[in-house]
């Protein structure tokens, strides 16, 4: 009898043992419903209990995308409103520099198109040029009308005696110089000047009266001629560059 007694003892301490376990037993997530078919846990199961652990993790990267996309934003927004700024800047620089653009007073100049009834002076030297005759003098170019004389654009190639006073020198970042007057480019051969096409990225600092111009991409540009400048600053002085000869 005394067996049975430490029999029964022992059975009911297991059984505690085991419902005491059974209630101190951590609970198990709460199942999120699979996408996939069948039974309960497992990859081929109905409930997934990684699901609710991925759904927080994507929403969490989510929002982390949300705030990366505003910071782009952000920059490409500044970037805009700072190029706008810039661009703002510049052309009220070039607004207020409407003399850099004219040239220089005090010099005898008449542009393209001009016409007189006096003939160019007894000293202007005389070109023919395809057959045409051609008038040089203080860096203008005449051909005969009828009974009048109109002011041409310098004719690419010809070759002059002497460079007028005004002239200008410029060089490009090979070192290689030219003369520059009003819009008309001269390059030294021999001990005369032949009149040429000017380098692309060649910078003048002044522009002759009837320039025409232009909008590309949003800013101005400026054509004499067959010659398109662009303004740039070097060093912090406006300049006219050649971006097409």
């Amino acid at each position: 009898m005394r067996n049975d007694l430490i029999g029964r003892k022992f059975t009911l301490t297991i059984f505690s043992t085991l419902l005491a376990g059974l209630l101190l037993a951590p609970a198990r997530p709460a199942a999120a419903w699979d996408d996939y078919y069948g039974g309960y846990g497992g990859s081929g199961g109905g409930y997934d209990y990684f699901d609710a652990q991925d759904a927080r993790e994507d929403a969490q990267e989510s929002a982390r995308e949300a705030g990366r996309e505003k910071q782009r934003e952000e920059v490409e927004q500044k970037k805009a409103k700072n190029s706008a700024e810039h661009a703002e800047y510049t052309q009220s620089i070039i607004d207020s520099s409407k003399a850099s653009v004219q040239a220089p007073r005090g010099v005898y100049y008449r542009k393209p198109g001009f016409v007189s009834g006096e003939a160019p002076g007894s000293g202007a030297q005389v070109i023919e040029e395809a057959g045409i005759k051609v008038f040089y003098e203080q860096g203008l170019f005449w051909a005969k009308q009828g009974t009048q004389y109109v002011v041409i654009a310098a004719p690419y190639g010809v070759v002059v005696d002497t460079l007028p006073a005004a002239t200008t020198r410029v060089a490009n970042r090979q070192g290689e110089e030219y003369g520059y007057f009003f819009g008309t480019f001269f390059k030294r051969q021999d001990k005369k000047f032949v009149v040429v096409k000017p380098p692309v990225g060649l910078n003048v600092t002044y522009l002759p009266d009837g320039y025409i111009t232009e909008e590309v991409n949003g800013g101005a540009s400026y054509k004499v001629g067959s010659i398109t400048f662009k303004p740039v600053f070097v060093l912090g002085i406006l300049v006219y560059q050649v971006v097409q000869a």
